[in-house]
């Protein structure tokens, strides 16, 4: 058994599932669904899975639309997982590009299983449902669906070919200001105004990123302000979201945001009630053995790791992150826009659903496949990227 050889069988094992990926990308692209509704996709997703022999588990984890698909090898050896993601943002569709991550996920399991008779181990295609806020793959974790998985990958679209991303730890607050209502003009001052308390709220935001990192983001929106002009708002309501990278700073942050709307509500003589959603996201735990293999095979597949500085590149909050102090996890990128365009954008919607999207389907089930055969067939490896996980997860 030569790793490399069998590498070399992925390009063009991938090319005869494209047909079969692509028509699954379309179809999730132009039925998009929220996060925990994603019956459609998930019955694509697992239907090609059991044409190809794997063994599916559907509604993994207790979530229903969560499947986890695995196909064994011929002798024992890692488990690796290969994960898709699958649900759209309201409004915008697939936005995010996540018909494109959920068809590379299948893609380069299905084209591993093919070899599966002549590598040991298990290829696990995991599938993981509402990533955008739901914590779906939080919830897989919690509920023991990744115990047995040695390593994992995901690939996301972007304007860059990346191993590697930085991931900021997320904490999402929802705050409810109670006041008292009266006539905003003939009786103001027998009032509470709910809504200064919220206004007042977030401009101690504002100011409180002043004294924070450079990496810190606070940022929200006011979902409820009144219910007319005329009348000192009663209720006044808002989310926001708390991130940095440094894992051990978020409980910190957060009770210093949590304080700047508890001054205000003072300030307003209001009451505050803020919720604390229980799905933290993590930053990202980078495990740099693992990420070397992958971006060797990027290069193998003619997609080049992009020569920026990672730190500077713009970061978000994914579930992912959770995954990566759990098991060595590759959460990378691969270029289907140029840097003017962002995610959660009607133009990045387009690119997913179009030819940019197919492009990536190719280039990134090849990699991944590639990736996880270096794991399979090698325990060195493997036992290399075991280490410096441990190594990683030590230093925080």
């Amino acid at each position: 058994m030569n790793a490399q050889d069998l590498k070399n069988r992925i390009p063009e094992i991938v090319e005869g599932l494209l047909p079969r990926l692509n028509e699954i990308a379309d179809q999730i692209f132009a039925n998009p669904e929220l996060g925990y509704e994603e019956v459609k996709a998930a019955g694509w997703l697992t239907e090609f899975l059991e044409e190809r022999g794997f063994s599916v588990e559907r509604g993994a984890g207790g979530l229903p639309t969560a499947f986890k698909g695995t196909k064994k090898g011929n002798a024992e050896g890692p488990a690796i997982a290969i994960v898709s993601e699958y649900d759209a943002l309201k409004d915008l569709g697939h936005a995010c590009g996540h018909n494109i991550i959920a068809t590379m996920g299948i893609g380069a399991a299905a084209a591993v299983a093919e070899l599966s008779g002549e590598i040991p181990g298990v290829i696990v295609s995991m599938g993981t449902p509402a990533e955008e806020g739901g914590g779906g793959k939080i919830k897989l974790i919690n509920a023991g669906a990744f115990d047995n998985v040695d390593a994992a990958m995901m690939i996301h679209p972007g304007p860059y070919n990346l191993s590697y991303r930085p991931s900021l730890g997320r904490v999402r607050l929802l705050v409810n200001f109670i006041g008292k209502p009266s006539h905003a003009s003939s009786g103001p001052e027998m009032g509470i105004n709910a809504l200064d308390a919220l206004v007042t709220a977030y401009q101690n935001i504002g100011l409180l990123r002043q004294q924070l990192p450079s990496d810190v983001r606070i940022h929200g929106i006011i979902t409820e302000g009144g219910e007319a002009p005329n009348i000192i708002p009663s209720r006044a309501s808002g989310i926001f979201y708390v991130r940095t990278r440094v894992k051990d700073f978020l409980p910190e942050l957060t009770r210093r945001a949590k304080a700047c709307m508890e001054g205000a509500a003072m300030a307003h003589g209001a009451k505050v009630e803020i919720i604390e959603d229980p799905l933290i996201y993590e930053p990202l735990l980078e495990n740099p053995e693992m990420c070397a293999l992958f971006e060797d095979n990027l290069r193998a597949v003619g997609a080049p790791p992009s020569d920026v500085d990672v730190e500077k590149v713009g970061a978000g909050s994914s579930d992912m992150a959770n995954l990566s102090w759990k098991v060595p996890v590759v959460s990378g990128r691969l270029s289907m826009v140029p840097l003017e365009i962002s995610t959660h954008t009607p133009e990045f919607a387009a690119a997913a659903g179009g030819e940019p999207g197919r492009k990536l389907i190719r280039i990134g089930a090849q990699a991944m496949a590639m990736t996880a055969i270096d794991l399979m067939t090698s325990p060195e490896k493997m036992q290399s990227v075991r280490k410096c996980f441990e190594e990683e997860n030590q230093k925080t």
